[in-house]
């Protein structure tokens, strides 16, 4: 039996919901799945069945300015603790690599394998869209300042995966031709998830802001007016629930809720857009501020329609927009018709590239017609 080691930040939770769908498409009888993650990643594959063991990395974390944004100077005066512990997680992963006899490494938002690829001595595999997010921000300048510097990492994170990765599986949500080391492929969804033919009448709204410590302020729930019979489900936020609001508290098996709504309210995650545009779900986007790969995302789910951008001010006027138009973002989205098959050929080709197998032929295009603009 074979055995694959994935590496997942897990500041937040969309890396571990990405590999977890990936995770699903490997044959449990063929593959044995080692995790080595941080954060929520630690208590979100403890309920994913076909992992063999789950270690725990240090996280590797952006800094907060006094109003909780991101902020890349911050972060660059907390280089020194970063240093330290990514120290500790390379010294930590070199002794993992000595006992485990992996066959590929599959990373995704992390970098400890920077000093050890040639330790490695097998595959290295990246889940990232950096690419993506340097290329749509080039077409659209000039960039907000908000976002400029961490742009810039954006552009370092490209450029760690044009070095050290053997290969990179990029997500994307409108059609791409890889080159070189990297591949693209259809969003990542898991297999829990299934589009419904909605109705037009909204009874389901998922407010799900991110799990990591930059997630949007939700003093604005305190002004929400819902229509008559529309029940709001809150994830990763503690309140006081009634019959018309339930705060779930923080959810590591999202896909009941996620499959029920019939509008979701979401930070602009890759994972969430993703997961969003694939159940066909109208979506308000609030992207986190200062980052680039955020900002990115939210224009592109405003421009293929499928949804609309919003702050923490504008959230509720956007809201209501959603629902007045829900049957024509629904009929968008039908338009785009999301296949997301990015999981399974992500699976398959990690499994050629671990076998030695020659990869050209692996299933990695868009399946799914644009909507014209």
């Amino acid at each position: 039996m074979k055995r694959l080691l994935y590496i997942v930040n897990g500041l937040g939770m969309g890396n571990s919901t990405r590999c977890h769908s990936v995770i699903q498409h490997h044959n449990p009888g063929m593959y044995e799945i080692d995790v080595l993650t941080s954060g929520n990643g630690l208590k979100y594959f403890q309920n994913v069945d076909q992992i063999r063991e789950i270690d725990e990395f240090e996280n590797l974390f952006y800094a907060k300015d006094s109003k909780g944004n991101l902020t890349v100077f911050g972060s660059i005066l907390g280089l020194p603790v970063m240093v330290m512990r990514y120290a500790r997680n390379v010294f930590k992963l070199r002794g993992k690599l000595r006992a485990g006899n992996y066959s590929a490494i599959i990373i995704d938002s992390d970098y400890s394998t920077f000093f050890v690829k040639r330790l490695a001595g097998v595959p290295i595999i990246a889940l990232n869209n950096a690419d993506i997010v340097v290329e749509e921000c080039k077409k659209r300048r000039p960039l907000p300042p908000s976002i400029k510097m961490q742009y810039w990492v954006e552009r370092l994170d490209r450029l760690f995966h044009r070095i050290i990765p053997h290969h990179v599986v990029s997500p994307t949500l409108t059609p791409g031709q890889g080159s070189g080391n990297l591949v693209h492929v259809p969003p990542m969804v898991r297999s829990q998830l299934r589009p419904q033919h909605k109705p037009g009448e909204v009874r389901h709204i998922l407010l799900m802001l991110s799990g990591s410590d930059f997630g949007t302020n939700t003093d604005f729930l305190d002004d929400i007016v819902l229509p008559e019979g529309v029940v709001l489900d809150v994830v990763g936020r503690e309140g006081m629930s009634d019959e018309r609001i339930v705060f779930h508290g923080k959810v590591f098996d999202n896909t009941e809720l996620l499959n029920r709504a019939d509008v979701m309210v979401i930070n602009a995650g890759f994972s969430a857009v993703s997961e969003a545009a694939f159940l066909g779900c109208p979506v308000v986007v609030i992207p986190v501020a200062n980052h680039a790969e955020q900002y990115i995302n939210a224009q592109l789910i405003s421009e293929l329609g499928l949804g609309v951008v919003a702050d923490s001010g504008t959230v509720l006027a956007r809201l209501s927009h959603v629902i007045d138009h829900h049957a024509d973002f629904l009929a968008r989205h039908q338009e785009y018709n999301c296949l997301a098959g990015g999981a399974k050929s992500a699976a398959t080709a990690i499994e050629n590239w671990a076998a030695g197998a020659d990869h050209q032929g692996t299933e990695g295009h868009m399946r799914h017609p644009m909507p014209e603009k």
